[in-house]
């Protein structure tokens, strides 16, 4: 059989159904597509913005325990220095839970690895502090004072820092994820 010996309408409509099925097709792949972005895109949103957001916090509440560390050897009020304890107390609970967080989401190894440095960081700021702030309490103002400076601002600043780079680390991830979808918009748009 031959397109020739075919009538024009049969082959009018043949041309139509053969574009109809071509713009199906076009759609199918699309809507593919664009679903694969859409679950790209939310599992970015899950990890990394959240990896993002919670790092941040612990960094944040990190530097708020080492303003009221200091705060600590400005003041004899024993009932702002209880707040301030209390606050502190508070804050390491949330830095607990949140970088417990970190850990449980989906990690490779350099995240554990980082996650695992800020965390250690973390603990022997907390050892350090513990033992100066009893100092403090007992009074012996200069053995606290020689603790914070050659124990506890050194911790603070290693925590601080691991802080840092894991802020930094997820920042990238965020960055990195955000180009490939970026780029599977683009491809998507370009068929």
């Amino acid at each position: 059989m031959h397109l020739n010996s075919l009538m024009i309408r049969t082959r009018l409509w043949l041309g139509f159904g053969m574009l109809l099925i071509i713009m199906l097709i076009m759609a199918t792949f699309n809507t593919t597509r664009l679903n694969s972005i859409s679950n790209q895109t939310s599992q970015m949103l899950e990890q990394n913005v959240s990896g993002v957001e919670t790092s941040l916090e612990v960094a944040r509440l990190m530097q708020e325990n080492g303003r009221r560390v200091s705060a600590l050897f400005l003041t004899r009020d024993q009932n702002l220095r209880k707040e301030h304890y209390q606050a502190i107390d508070a804050n390491k609970k949330t830095i607990g839970q949140l970088l417990e967080k970190l850990a449980k989401q989906d990690n490779n190894a350099e995240r554990k690895t980082l996650i695992e440095s800020a965390t250690k960081s973390r603990v022997a700021f907390v050892a350090a502090f513990v033992n100066a702030a009893d100092s403090l309490e007992l009074d012996d103002v200069e053995a606290a004072e020689n603790q914070m400076n050659n124990i506890v601002f050194p911790a603070l600043n290693k925590a601080t820092i691991d802080m840092k780079t894991l802020v930094d680390y997820e920042r990238k991830q965020l960055e990195k994820e955000d180009n490939a979808v970026k780029n599977d918009i683009n491809s998507s748009i370009k068929v």
